[in-house]
């Protein structure tokens, strides 16, 4: 039955929408010329395309079929249902199609350049096979030898080497994975999952930037465009560029309202904001559309857990469970909970079950350690702080032995410390602490006597109008990215920025490299001393800077900064009352809430002035002390952070 005006007005609509990509468009289009002639085989076969592209492969057949009941003529026809077969492994059936289509064609020339086509992807497919049992018997080594003689025996299969590079990705080989997404794009440039799935994989090696150009190829396709503009998102949200991360993730709604996945990542987002209603909003709206949704329900427990409803997370957080009982993830946050509502005994039985799962979980051990520690078990936490093997909780751990009085165990380690890693800040923060309270000499030498490396200037040493300086420095602040008492952070009654001031504007910029020059005559003032701070500087590093601002009552508590090398901070609007200390700095040893046996301790009170710039080493104890002034006291805080070792 050949088509009316009508039905072929709406299946040259239905083709452009085909080939433009927007498929339901397309499909609504095919299906209602099907209802007048359901027996159409181009109309069959295009819908049959359709349900093969998103991954329907049952469903295609039984359009394929239908199309080859109406017209078993048509190369290409055949080509579309033998692939299809070829593609779901039941290789016998794709041979004896193609004997099928042999006496049916008629091309008889391309039928047979289709024949040797569909013999090399049955025995490609073989090899597929031969390559997942390599895999799935754990044998990658043997895999990826595997699949590179593949590559040179069937050069030209495009949909192997993409189902190669999925079967990398799901089992973490990155590298491998690209390398076939490379190659099954270079033959086929219109292959929308590979470059989708490329894009992931760069994205877990940290080549943030190349996953952006591949997933800008896939925004061309917008059959594609919520998947790309959600994994965008989700590259931002690593860069912690969340504002970048929204506008992505606005989009991938926008082009697709019911992506559940696309609302998580934006309540990800606002919730690294501290924009906490927002991103309870959003993981409503991902658990409204998919109810099993199990890491959308942990992720609205955790922002429970940070704005203080702790039952409400314990109770979500167990529905999480409910759903994914194997998640170790889900149980460390669920102790996190507990531990927080002073649940102790509930919350050390959570991270063990976590660990019962993942006995190597960093995370797990160090939640652990902190609440065996909170409730006194000082040797229990050392034991799980040990477990984490990093530069902070190799401090925790000393911290613990010095609570329970082990000074033997502390000192040994010290002494063993200082032969395998000189730079550890927080160590270097708790042997001189302990030291001083113990009457020992210290063994760390870092930086053993940390105030003698405090430094002072001013901005008037650097710019002729100080105040209009500062006026500039002030606009450039976006008050937009400013968070309320940020969770982990030490600022009390005050906003901080995220770290990366200085990539905001002309005059923080400018800002920036003031402090470098600071930083070089800072280390020129002391380069003749022979602790390790000076003698182990940091030929590379990088500066992170901050915008604090406290409000009357503010202040921050005492604290080190264990990224970094040397801080400092310069003052921009200051907190003056004659004869106080209030909104002054503090710098000392101690920290940490480390029991004190000698109060006298050293420590020194600096009362800044508008301008003034300050430097110290990461590893001295610092508190703002609180002001009662209904005024404000704003600052640029910074890190010379090294950018050779990794930063914990």
């Amino acid at each position: 039955m050949g088509l009316g005006i009508l039905e072929s007005e709406v299946f040259e609509r239905a083709v452009r929408a085909h080939k433009d990509g927007n498929l339901l468009e397309a499909e609504r289009d095919y299906k209602s010329i099907l209802k007048l002639d359901p027996k159409n085989p181009e109309v069959n076969h295009n819908l049959g395309a359709i349900a093969a592209k998103v991954g329907k492969f049952e469903m295609a057949l039984s359009y394929f079929r239908t199309t080859l009941d109406a017209n078993a003529y048509i190369l290409q026809y055949w080509n579309s249902y033998i692939n299809t077969l070829v593609h779901l492994d039941r290789l016998t059936e794709a041979r004896n199609a193609l004997k099928t289509a042999t006496k049916t064609v008629d091309d008889k020339v391309e039928l047979r350049e289709f024949e040797e086509l569909v013999l090399i992807k049955i025995e490609s497919s073989k090899s597929l096979n031969e390559f997942l049992n390599l895999i799935a018997g754990s044998k990658t080594k043997e895999a990826i030898s595997f699949s590179n003689r593949i590559m040179k025996k069937f050069p030209k299969e495009a949909s192997l080497f993409c189902v190669m590079g999925n079967v990398f990705l799901r089992h973490h080989e990155y590298n491998e994975a690209i390398k076939c997404f490379t190659k099954t794009t270079e033959l086929n440039p219109s292959h929308w999952e590979a470059y989708n799935n490329q894009a992931i994989a760069q994205k877990s090696l940290g080549l943030f930037e190349e996953a952006m150009v591949t997933l800008d190829r896939l925004i061309d396709n917008k059959n594609y465009l919520p998947e790309a503009f959600n994994n965008k998102g989700n590259i931002f949200n690593e860069l912690k560029q969340y504002e970048e991360a929204i506008s992505c993730f606005d989009q991938a709604i926008t082009s697709k309202p019911d992506f559940s996945v696309a609302y998580n990542n934006r309540g990800n987002s606002f919730r690294w904001l501290s924009k906490y209603e927002e991103a309870i909003a959003d993981y409503d709206r991902a658990i409204e559309i998919d109810e099993t949704y199990a890491d959308a329900q942990a992720n609205l427990a955790t922002t429970y857990t940070l704005i203080g409803n702790y039952e409400k997370a314990i109770q979500i957080f167990n529905e999480a469970l409910r759903l994914k009982p194997g998640a170790p993830s889900i149980y460390i946050s669920l102790g996190i909970a507990e531990a927080h509502a002073e649940y102790y005994d509930r919350a050390i039985k959570s991270f063990q079950k976590a660990i019962k799962i993942d006995e190597n979980s960093a995370l797990a051990h160090d939640q652990l350690g902190n609440v065996y520690r909170k409730i006194g078990h000082y040797e229990a936490a050392a034991y799980h702080f040990d477990c984490v093997k990093n530069k902070e909780a190799v401090g925790k751990a000393l911290e613990c032995f010095y609570e329970a009085k082990n000074y033997s165990e502390l000192y040994k380690r010290l002494n063993e410390l200082w032969l395998v890693d000189q730079i550890n800040i927080r160590v270097a923060a708790i042997s001189s602490f302990c030291s001083h309270q113990l009457g020992r000499e210290n063994p760390y030498n870092f930086c053993p006597n940390g105030l003698d490396f405090f430094s002072s200037s001013h901005l008037e040493q650097h710019v002729n109008d100080t105040d209009n300086f500062i006026e500039n420095i002030l606009a450039d602040i976006d008050e937009d990215q400013l968070t309320w008492e940020p969770k982990n952070k030490s600022t009390r009654f005050g906003f901080q920025s995220q770290n990366t001031i200085f990539e905001r504007g002309t005059a923080l910029k400018s800002l920036k490299d003031i402090i470098d020059k600071e930083i070089e005559s800072y280390y020129s003032k002391f380069e003749r001393s022979s602790c390790s701070l000076i003698k182990s500087w940091p030929e590379n590093f990088e500066l992170k800077g901050w915008f604090v601002r406290l409000l009357e009552n503010g202040h921050q508590e005492s604290h080190i900064h264990p990224a970094g090398w040397v801080s400092g901070v310069i003052y921009l609007k200051t907190i003056d009352v004659p004869s106080s200390d209030e909104g002054a700095i503090e710098l000392s040893l101690h920290g940490n809430g480390l029991s004190v046996i000698d109060p006298n301790y050293p420590k020194k009170v600096f009362r800044p002035k508008k301008g003034d710039i300050i430097l110290f080493p990461s590893s001295v104890f610092h508190r703002t002390i609180p002001f009662k002034e209904k005024s404000e006291r704003c600052v640029i805080a910074f890190d010379l952070c090294p950018s050779y070792r990794r930063l914990i």
